[in-house]
């Protein structure tokens, strides 16, 4: 894992842990946006790994897809996941007529933190000589 890859995993860490300090303060939809940025910073450093870079949220969510969880690199889940918490962001921070639940931003919650041990698993296992 080089130290760009290391950043961002520290970064899916506060995040989640902000998304549960939100979760209990019920603040549901604003986790909800926290355990998906955990979850976006954590399939860019898996694309990292093999040596791709995006700007956008939607080619990065893709290219997870297809380079990373297509591969056998991670369970196909996680995509699904990333997926679902970006539209659950998006409909929170965007639109009024949708509200999140305790229940489902609990999921989410609960998918950023598995997504980080899978994707930990991953990267940890990497020669130290690819610093």
């Amino acid at each position: 894992m080089n130290k760009e890859q290391n950043q961002l995993l520290s970064k899916a860490e506060e995040n989640i842990e902000v998304a549960n300090l939100l979760f209990d303060k019920k603040f549901p939809e604003i986790s909800v946006s926290r355990a998906y940025y955990a979850m976006f910073y954590l399939a860019t450093a898996m694309l990292i790994e093999k040596g791709l870079r995006f700007s956008r949220h939607s080619a990065i969510a893709a290219a997870f897809g297809r380079e990373i969880t297509k591969q056998g690199l991670l369970p196909v889940d996680l995509h699904g996941w990333l997926l679902d918490a970006a539209n659950a962001r998006n409909a929170s921070d965007y639109r009024i007529d949708r509200a999140v639940s305790l229940k489902e931003a609990a999921e989410h919650i609960e998918r950023a933190e598995r997504f980080l041990e899978e994707v930990r698993r991953v990267l940890e296992k990497e020669p130290e000589n690819n610093k």
